[in-house]
Parts: C-alpha cells; sequence; structure tokens
C-alpha cells in the first residue's frame, strides 16, 4: 500500500492540498463580516428603541451578542494570515459561532411567540 510504504507523499499531498485551500479562501468574506459586526450593534440599538418590554429587550440583547460574536471572529478568522495554531482555533470559533446565532436568533421567538411553560 502506498500509504504506509511512504507517508511523506501523503503528507506532501496533504501540505499542497491544504495550500490549495488557502488561496481558494474568499478574499472579501472576512471585510464583508468586519462591516457587518457594526451592523449588528446598531440593529440591537434600534431593536431597544422599538421595544416596550423588558423581555423582548432580553431577546434583543441575546440575538445582538450572537450576531457581533459571529461576525467579529469570522472577520478576525478571515482578514489576516494566522499562524496554523491560531489559525485551527479561530476556525473552530468561526464554525461554532453559526450554531450560536443559530440559537441567537430563534431565542427572540421563542421568548415572545411561545408560551412560558414552552419557551424555556
Amino acid at each position: 500500500m502506498a500509504t504506509k510504504q511512504n507517508p511523506s507523499k501523503v503528507d506532501e499531498f496533504t501540505e499542497r492540498l491544504r495550500d490549495s485551500v488557502d488561496e481558494m479562501k474568499p478574499k472579501l468574506r472576512g471585510w464583508l463580516h468586519a462591516a457587518t459586526a457594526p451592523l449588528a450593534l446598531i440593529s440591537f440599538l434600534v431593536l431597544l428603541v422599538l421595544t416596550d418590554s423588558t423581555v423582548a429587550r432580553a431577546g434583543a440583547a441575546i440575538f445582538m451578542f450572537s450576531a457581533l460574536l459571529l461576525f467579529t471572529v469570522s472577520a478576525v478568522y478571515h482578514t489576516v494570515k494566522w499562524g496554523e495554531g491560531v489559525k485551527q482555533v479561530l476556525r473552530r470559533l468561526d464554525h461554532s459561532n453559526i450554531f450560536v446565532m443559530i440559537a441567537g436568533s430563534y431565542t427572540p421567538f421563542s421568548l415572545l411567540l411561545l408560551e412560558p411553560r414552552q419557551a424555556t
């Protein structure tokens, strides 16, 4: 088997593949997310002005926090060329924040539209 006889070829192929993926990384993604992060904060301020209940404000705060976290971490990850260790940590955070954003965008609806017993 080629991989057991010569693992260096597999390592070389893996490294070349990783470099190719890095080259294909979208160039504007980080900058678009950097521009979107302040919009998350502005949307929170608008929602604070428009809401009249504490529960709605709590939902807006949860949404704002999740959106701000998602866009800020993504901007940091995608705009700078990081070393391999930092890059792996930021990639995990970036991908994990997708789930945080899903929960953060669903929570306001849960708080406002579901019966209190169902919302928790």
